[in-house]
């Protein structure tokens, strides 16, 4: 190879590879070998409204997953998102699903257990949803005290800092299907 010239990888520009579900096992295997952080995105698959998908707090906590990840490359991994949340409240609505607690707890210690096996030192679950909050809570609590695991959860929208909260006309973030929500889709 001449100088200039670059070998296998990602090219100048593009994104690292960050997302666990997309990769091989080889490729899992070299990515685990430098993280220390394994984000995972926790959502919801309700209604939002008669104008936006079911998926809305999904696909926000795994694109904000994804984004930060990408950004302390090579620190961290991001996992499949679990992509229905503790949603009973939102059952009258067509095609919302939802999970117990309890089932969303188990699924946090799981996680966070085989995160550790992959040599992971921190689990961050970046929250998409308001319904997770209590259950993220009960579930950290549990991995860090009977697991011996560093966990976090977060909802993501308490990442945003204060100034930019007046981006929202009524300053509501978050929100359900409003303003804020609506933007971030688009």
């Amino acid at each position: 190879m001449t100088e200039g010239q670059r070998g296998p990888g990602p090219s100048a520009g593009s994104a690292p590879k960050v997302l666990l579900e997309e990769v091989n096992w080889v490729e899992a295997k070299e990515i685990l070998s430098k993280a220390r952080i394994g984000i995972v995105p926790v959502g919801a698959t309700e209604q939002h409204g008669p104008h936006l998908p079911l998926l809305v707090d999904t696909a926000a906590a795994a694109g904000m997953a994804k984004r930060t990840a990408e950004k302390i490359h090579p620190l961290a991994v991001v996992t499949p998102a679990m992509e229905v949340g503790v949603s009973h409240h939102h059952l009258l609505f067509p095609g919302s699903l939802t999970i117990s607690e309890e089932t969303l707890v188990a699924w946090c210690q799981d996680m966070a257990w085989s995160l550790k096996h992959n040599g992971i030192e921190l689990v961050f679950f970046l929250n998409g949803h308001w319904g997770n909050k209590t259950s993220l809570a009960l579930a950290t609590r549990k991995i860090r005290t009977e697991l011996d695991i560093k966990t976090i959860a977060l909802c993501y929208w308490d990442l945003f800092p204060d100034e930019h909260r007046g981006i929202v006309e009524d300053g509501s973030i978050p929100d359900h299907a409003a303003e804020f929500e609506t933007s971030l889709t688009l």
